[in-house]
Order: structure tokens, then C-alpha cells, then sequence
């Protein structure tokens, strides 16, 4: 046993329950942990690590007992202006090297250089693989500086890097493939399989890959009913889970029948009672027997009718709940619902016109290659390129709040850009004001009924409990749903620009945005690095970006 959680329970500040009686179990190996967006992972991984809570969390109750010491990398991605040698804490060494390389004799820097005289070098080479190093200004680059996919390596860097995260014996990973390119998704696999070939030592992993996924020993998986473990990889548990909701649909099915069942016997029973009770006030009035023969026999029918009657409720509440517990489960495994504007009304624009024209653009950041491309209505583009060739960038500048260095750009129609930090997401507002109060266009005034808006965040599993609270509460998913809906329902077909969408993301959204991208009418320029699910959304072109 390396971590242990017993009876964890978890509470919003606002007095909303994220998750309760909690218990939690993990070994040295490789394990996972899944769940629809919202359901309370990353708090979990929080409490598991002993991590401070956010401030919209309670304290918890219950207990967590911890074998060993614990590393932990939250899916929340602070860009900061620190310098990389700052932010791995390797600037005090550096220095003390560079002093004694300028010929300085300092007892202290010799004292803290020890034996690592060639750490500048070695840290140099590590981040040369990872391709994060700049040779202009090396360990002065600032973090703010990268892209969100190099910023992601550098934090997997340091928490795999024993010289730089203490070495932990238990490692909890929030999230770890958000913003990596095909590249670092495979590093990322190969650090965490090293990590857990060392003995003794537990990594678990929130998140939505189905590669990385189907490498872990173990599944757990997270609801509102609680926590139920799954021995193999994610395609075993997603045979299993399969299998279980079949089983929940059939339990449903015979629930449904049960409870009309003991209704009716119910409805029977009464009106046997009924005839009874008519038949021995018939017997009264006659006065064919003695009057205490008669009044026994109507106290022991009353009580016989008030057993039965106990007991038929008894059977009628139990047969409420099982119907309850089913339609609980089955709608947990029910997928969300995204429509993408044009797909309700069913338009389509003529493909002649063209939407989006580039001529050798250049990028002022990244790839400083001229990009040169059209896009007509039903065009869907998938951006490619690695970690740092621009492809955010490229977005900005199609929107115009970057101005490329050289070329010519036209636009014939509203472009809508979903960034990869849903700035246009109002933490402070609540989820129904921010899709409500969104426009694309400064001064024009939505024609979305809040009806509609509260029916299109359920579809997409932002339930009534969730709605009304401020946004900052919600989850990387589901805020990455709210920004979704502010997007497509509040735009009409013309290009949409997706940087990264599938982050954060639960599987069955992922499916269901696929499909609808699948059916937009406009044109779509997406940036993704998960095989799955452009292959599902049907996108086959492809433009890349060379450094």
C-alpha cells in the first residue's frame, strides 16, 4: 500500500457536495483514474496528494494515509514570467558555476556545486531533447514565452526529473498529456513506464487518452454513485463498463415492470378490501349475528387490511428506489449531446465562396515559413505541427489579435476562435450569464432564450446544480463545455477555429463533438493531437507547420 483514503467526502463552498464516502486504495504500479467532467477527480487527486484546496473547496473529511512522499502536477497551467532556470530552481547552481568558471573562489559555491560540475551541461542536453532549448537565450527564456504544449513538458520534465522534484516514491498526474504533440505523448509514456519500473514506486493518472490509458494496470472509475475499481487496461474496462450498462438498461427494463407490477397487485388488493369492508357492513345491517361475533370480525379484517396495506407500500417504495437507482446509473453512462450552428437549422453554404484566403502569411512567432491556403464553406482543416511551431499563433493571427509579419490575409465571414484557455469564460459570472451575455460581435444581442440555453447545457452535462453557480467552479471539461456553447450557439455558420477542443475533455464528449464537427456546414480549422478523434470527426485535410 503506498496511498489509502478512507470515508473522503468533499464539499464545494457553496455547500454542494463534490464527492462523499470516498474509499481509495493504491498499490506500487501504474493506475488511472476516469470519470465524466465534473465528477470530482482532480479534488480527488488534490486530497489524495495532500495538496491545498482551491478556495472553492471545504476542507475534507475522512482520512488519507501516505507511504512515502508524493509528487503531484495539477492540469492547471499558470504561465508565469519566470525564467526556466527560475522555474526548475536551478538558477542558484548555474550561478555558483558561472562565478567559478570566471575564475571567483567562494567556499559557499563550491560547498553548493559539490559534485555536479557538469550540471549546466547535462540540464542543457535534457532540454535539448525536449526541444525546449533556445540557444539566443538559454536559461533566461521565460516561461511565458513557450507554448502550451513546451510548457507542459517542462512541468512533466521537473516532476519526472529526480535531481528537480525530490523523488518521489508516489507521483499523481493531473491531466499529463493536455497540449503535448505526438511526440510528447510518447515521452510521456516512456517517463511514466520508468517511473513505475522502480520498485515500490505508485503513478496515477487523471486522464482522457485512450493510448496512454490502455498502458495502466487499473481503472478506477469516479460518479455520483461512487468509486468502483477495474482490474487491466481502459479498452478491459470500457469492455466491462459496456457490458454494465446493458446490464443497467435490462435492470431498468425489469424495474420498470416491478413497480407497474405491485401497483396493480396494490390496486387489487384495495379493492378486495373494498369488498370486504362493503360486505361486513352488509352483515351489520342485517344482524344475523351476535354484535361481538361482528365487531371482532371488523377489527381483525382493519388489521389484516393495515398489514397488507404496510406491506404493499413496503413493496411499492422498494420498487420506486430500484426504478431511481437504475435511471440514476443508466444516465451516467449516457453520452452529452454538442450541436455546432448550421446543424440546427440545417443550412449549408454554397462551397464556391470562399470563406479565408492566406498568402504567404508569416507568422510572428513559431514556424517562419509563408503559410499560403484557402477555406470554402464544409472545409475542416487539422492543424499540425510540434510543440512551438505556432499553430496557436496562426489562430491569433486569422482572428486579428495578432498581425502576421509579412503576407496578406481576407476574410469573408465571422470567425470564432475557442483558445486553449477559454478566455472568453467570465470565472465570476455564473455558467447561465456567461453563455447568455456572450456575443461574437460587439453590440449584437443574443437570441438565445434561457430555456434554450439551460436545455443546451444539460445535453452537454451541465446539470441544474451547476448552472447557477459561478463559473469558476466548474471543472477544465466542463468549463471547456461552457466555452463550447458560448461559441457555437451564439454564432452562425462561418469558421470556427478549435485550439485543442478534446482537452480536457471526458471520452464520450469527445465522441459526441466529433460528430458534430462531422455535420457543420461551415469551415472548421482544428488544432488536436489525439489520432481518435479527428479520425472521428472526419477530418482528412491537414495543414502543417514546419519549425
Amino acid at each position: 500500500m503506498t496511498i489509502s483514503a478512507q470515508s473522503i467526502s468533499l464539499q464545494w463552498s457553496d455547500g454542494s457536495v463534490a464527492f462523499s464516502d470516498i474509499n481509495f486504495t493504491l498499490s506500487p504500479g501504474f493506475h488511472a483514474l476516469v470519470g465524466r467532467n465534473g465528477c470530482g477527480k482532480s479534488s480527488l487527486l488534490r486530497v489524495l496528494a495532500g495538496d491545498a484546496a482551491p478556495p472553492t473547496l471545504l476542507p475534507t473529511t475522512g482520512a488519507v494515509h501516505r507511504t512515502g512522499s508524493v509528487g503531484f502536477v495539477s492540469q492547471n497551467d499558470q504561465p508565469t514570467d519566470a525564467s526556466i532556470a527560475d522555474y526548475l530552481n536551478a538558477t542558484p547552481l548555474l550561478a555558483a558555476l558561472q562565478r567559478i568558471a570566471q575564475g571567483r573562489v567562494n567556499d559557499a559555491d563550491f560547498e553548493l556545486v559539490g559534485d555536479h560540475w557538469t550540471y549546466s551541461d547535462d540540464l542543457r542536453q535534457q532540454l535539448e531533447a525536449l526541444k525546449l532549448w533556445d540557444p539566443a537565450s538559454g536559461f533566461d527564456k521565460k516561461v511565458n514565452q513557450l507554448s502550451g504544449g513546451e510548457r507542459t513538458r517542462l512541468r512533466l520534465f521537473q516532476a519526472f526529473n529526480p535531481a528537480l522534484n525530490g523523488n518521489p516514491v508516489n507521483l499523481l498526474l493531473d491531466e499529463p498529456g493536455n497540449h503535448l504533440d505526438t511526440q510528447g505523448r510518447t515521452w510521456l509514456l516512456q517517463q511514466c513506464k520508468k517511473f513505475v519500473a522502480q520498485p515500490g514506486h505508485c503513478l496515477l493518472l487523471v486522464s482522457h487518452d485512450r493510448s496512454l490509458l490502455d498502458h495502466v494496470e487499473s481503472v478506477s472509475e469516479l460518479t455520483s454513485l461512487g468509486l468502483q475499481r477495474f482490474e487491466g487496461n481502459y479498452s478491459a474496462y470500457s469492455e466491462l463498463a459496456g457490458l454494465q450498462a446493458a446490464a443497467v438498461e435490462r435492470q431498468l427494463q425489469d424495474a420498470v415492470k416491478d413497480k407497474k407490477r405491485v401497483q396493480q397487485k396494490l390496486q387489487r388488493t384495495r379493492e378486495k378490501a373494498e369488498k370486504r369492508q362493503a360486505k361486513g357492513k352488509a352483515d351489520r345491517s342485517k344482524g344475523g349475528q351476535a354484535k361481538i361475533m361482528l365487531d371482532f370480525a371488523k377489527e381483525n379484517s382493519q388489521q389484516s387490511a393495515r398489514a397488507r396495506s404496510t406491506q404493499m407500500e413496503r413493496q411499492q417504495s422498494q420498487a420506486a428506489e430500484r426504478l431511481t437507482d437504475a435511471r440514476q446509473r443508466l444516465a451516467l453512462m449516457q453520452d452529452v449531446q454538442f450541436q455546432l450552428p448550421g446543424e440546427r437549422s440545417g443550412a449549408h453554404e454554397p462551397r464556391k465562396r470562399r470563406l479565408l484566403s492566406c498568402e504567404q502569411l508569416v507568422l510572428p512567432y513559431g514556424s517562419q515559413r509563408p503559410v499560403t491556403f484557402t477555406l470554402a464553406p464544409g472545409d475542416k482543416v487539422r492543424l499540425l505541427g510540434l510543440n512551438g511551431s505556432g499553430k496557436s499563433t496562426l489562430l491569433n493571427v486569422l482572428t486579428q489579435r495578432l498581425n502576421p509579419l509579412s503576407g496578406s490575409l481576407a476574410l469573408n465571414t465571422g470567425v470564432h476562435l475557442l483558445d486553449q484557455n477559454f478566455s472568453l469564460v467570465d470565472p465570476a459570472r455564473t455558467v447561465l450569464d456567461n453563455l447568455l451575455n456572450y456575443s461574437p460581435q460587439p453590440g449584437k444581442v443574443t437570441t438565445l432564450t434561457t430555456t434554450a440555453a439551460r436545455t443546451a447545457l444539460a445535453q452537454a452535462g451541465l446539470m441544474a446544480d451547476a448552472v447557477d453557480r459561478p463559473a469558476g467552479y466548474l471543472s477544465g471539461g466542463e468549463t471547456m463545455k461552457l466555452a463550447m456553447l458560448m461559441v457555437t450557439l451564439q454564432a452562425e455558420p462561418g469558421l470556427l477555429l478549435f485550439d485543442e477542443p478534446d482537452n480536457h475533455l471526458d471520452i464520450q464528449a469527445r465522441r459526441q463533438l466529433a460528430q458534430a464537427i462531422r455535420g457543420y456546414p461551415g469551415a472548421l480549422l482544428v488544432v488536436s493531437h489525439d489520432d481518435h478523434f479527428v479520425e472521428d470527426a472526419g477530418v482528412s485535410e491537414h495543414l502543417e507547420l514546419a519549425l
